[in-house]
């Protein structure tokens, strides 16, 4: 199975000079923790909510008027729309990533797997409605 049959399409990402308030509010309200940091459809980067809590502290950021390019991860590690889930789950292993951006050929971004989604539903708990009697 590709990573393009169980990846999400939605995907919230912010600019590299997005402040880090504005990208921690963000990341709130969508509830992620994760954001990738994009240049229009580009992806540039990969916003944490650890990048934002311990990186951006241990350097004395100022949430108000620092920059997210200050504190992302970059290179971005990034996953391919038609790579293998087997593949694409080693790879969030070995850089150790919840989430990964999946991009397409010409490296825009179009979607975000979690190793959830790469794992499929789980035995008792396929998500599937239980028939009525």
């Amino acid at each position: 199975m590709q990573v393009k049959n169980v990846m999400k399409r939605s995907v919230e990402v912010v600019a590299p000079d997005t402040l880090l308030h504005e990208a921690a509010r963000k990341m709130s309200v969508h509830n992620v923790s994760v954001l990738p940091v994009c240049e229009g459809r580009r992806i540039v980067g990969l916003l944490t909510a650890r990048d934002l809590t311990v990186r951006a502290t241990a350097e004395g950021c100022d949430p108000r008027t620092s920059q997210v390019r200050e504190v992302m991860m970059f290179p971005a590690i990034c996953g391919r729309e038609g790579q293998n889930v087997n593949e694409a789950a080693d790879l969030m292993q070995k850089w150790q990533l919840s989430r990964l951006p999946v991009q397409n050929r010409q490296k825009h971004l179009v979607g975000i797997v979690s190793l959830r989604d790469l794992q499929g539903p789980s035995p008792g708990n396929n998500h599937q409605p239980k028939p009525k009697r």
